[in-house]
């Protein structure tokens, strides 16, 4: 087993165990059956951190399949048949365009860029939000699209009885990435299923391999069931049961939006499958646009096709903003909720490139709101509140170096970038320990040149900045850092002057 590994585990009683399942995925007995090996404990430590069985043994498996490649993942490694790959004890579906990229993905020889970076952050802090909030995102993104449901409907009613099963297929699997499928029959048949027999179709969806076997299955079993139940709750009616199943969807705040955060290197993936496929994918993207109508056939587990790459880089690229944006323009939110996901957007440091996002939608939709994610702080009137604290020259005359050379740079790089009473303590740290302004207008008193900085630069809703003076080392910590991450405290002070 990996020296790193066994030396963090050594200790346990289940390290035996554990370096019989890496021998048994090194002599390709898979997929490993966790239950067969009789492990006592569900968590281990691991590099200083807690990990699951499935964690460490997926661990194993990479480890294992690296050691193949000769320290790289090569996916030939790890064929077991036309298209198909076992990764971790799962078979995956892996489209031969597709296959180089997704090596160069896991060898880390393709990084994101800046603005993919940010897509992705985006696309964790929507997944992160409240429930609530996620139930305004659900409701917004289902009155954007009901011109496009109507679309789909209308095409499932004039669907041959194969394609209708697929679509249905694809809309089980779709649900049960944001819902378990005890939970869907719940939601969508209260008390029509006994907990006995929803522990047997759940039992059943893990146990078939192909999916399609299931939907089989399921209406073998229980379409007889399911139509009484329409008969005697909906008189007979599909048309009020589909709307019946509509509005629980909606109530029970299930987002279409995948609320668990997609891997990055999926991500990964599929931003640069749109770079290499850029035509086809622009031709995919028109048909959506065009006929409103997006194919949903590819959406399966552990299958990977260029739509469902481009399926993702149409949400994280544009999707996600135009629902985000929908919903903070309309009447779905508190005010509580509203602030929240502004304060929460500061946080993680985000507001900036929202705020020109926000610019762009609202140059080529109707929003009407002038909602501030960042503060544009106008630079005369900053200037004018900082002129009377700078220093006199010899000659008595102010002296402007500060709003000549620096000032521009701090309201348009430094202030966005901000999220933390330490934050806001270190860099105004740092000014106090330049030779701009005069100590005397405070009294020498950091606490008092802190105090009128916030207000200047507006940073005052900024919680904790009062617990941070110039004697805590915290605060000294974080200038040094500033000084290290941004070039204009590098050309305004020397370094040694923050001593």
């Amino acid at each position: 087993m990996d020296k790193v590994i066994a030396e963090s585990i050594k200790d346990n009683q289940d390290f035996k165990i554990l370096s019989q399942i890496y021998d048994d995925i090194e002599t390709g007995k898979v997929p490993i059956r966790i239950e067969k090996y009789q492990l006592t404990q569900n968590i281990y430590k691991w590099k200083d951190q807690e990990c699951s069985i499935k964690e460490i043994i997926d661990i194993l498996y990479l480890k294992s399949w690296m050691k193949k490649g000769k320290g790289k993942y090569i996916l030939e490694n790890v064929k077991i048949g036309e298209n198909l790959y076992s990764i971790c004890g799962d078979k995956y579906f892996i489209e031969d365009d597709i296959v180089p990229i997704f090596e160069d993905v896991l060898n880390d020889k393709i990084q994101l860029n800046e603005e993919e970076n940010i897509e992705y952050r985006f696309h964790l802090f929507l997944v992160s939000m409240p429930a609530s909030i996620v139930r305004a995102l659900t409701l917004t993104m289902t009155n954007k699209e009901n011109i496009r449901q109507q679309k789909i409907q209308r095409s499932f009613h004039y669907a041959t009885d194969e394609e209708q099963k697929k679509i249905a297929l694809s809309f089980w699997i779709l649900w049960n990435k944001n819902i378990s499928i005890p939970e869907l029959l719940s939601c969508c048949f209260p008390s029509l299923f006994s907990p006995e027999e929803i522990q047997i179709i759940q039992n059943k969806y893990m146990e078939f391999e192909k999916k399609e076997d299931f939907t089989i299955w399921f209406d073998q079993n229980y379409d007889a069931i399911l139509q009484d139940y329409i008969n005697k709750e909906f008189q007979g009616s599909s048309l009020r049961f589909n709307e019946y199943i509509r509005n629980e969807l909606e109530r029970s705040g299930i987002c279409p939006l995948d609320r668990k955060p997609t891997e990055e290197y999926e991500w990964k993936v599929a931003a640069n499958v749109v770079k290499k496929f850029h035509n086809e994918y622009q031709k995919w993207e028109q048909q959506i646009m065009g006929d409103g109508y997006m194919d949903i056939h590819p959406i399966f587990e552990y299958e990977y096709r260029k739509p469902i790459f481009f399926l993702q880089y149409y949400c994280f690229h544009k999707r996600n903003w135009e629902i985000f944006f929908d919903m903070m323009n309309g009447d779905k939110l508190s005010m509580d909720e509203y602030n929240h996901i502004l304060s929460r957007m500061k946080e993680e440091g985000l507001n900036k490139y929202v705020q020109k996002k926000y610019n762009e939608y609202k140059r080529i939709t109707s929003a009407v709101k002038d909602i501030v994610f960042v503060k544009e702080l106008n630079i005369n009137e900053v200037s004018q509140s900082l002129s009377r604290y700078y220093r006199r020259k010899k000659d008595g005359k102010i002296d402007y170096k500060f709003d000549r050379q620096y000032l521009l740079d701090i309201i348009e790089d430094i202030i966005s970038e901000l999220h933390s009473g330490l934050d806001v303590a270190g860099f105004i740290y740092i000014l106090w320990r330049t030779h701009f302004f005069d100590h005397a207008y405070f009294d020498d008193k950091f606490t008092s040149f802190r105090d009128k900085m916030t207000e200047i630069f507006q940073l005052s809703d900024i919680p904790s900045i009062k617990e941070y003076t110039e004697k805590k080392p915290k605060t000294k910590d974080k200038a040094y850092k500033l000084w290290d991450q941004w070039d204009v405290f590098q050309r305004m002070i020397d370094k040694t002057a923050l001593d």
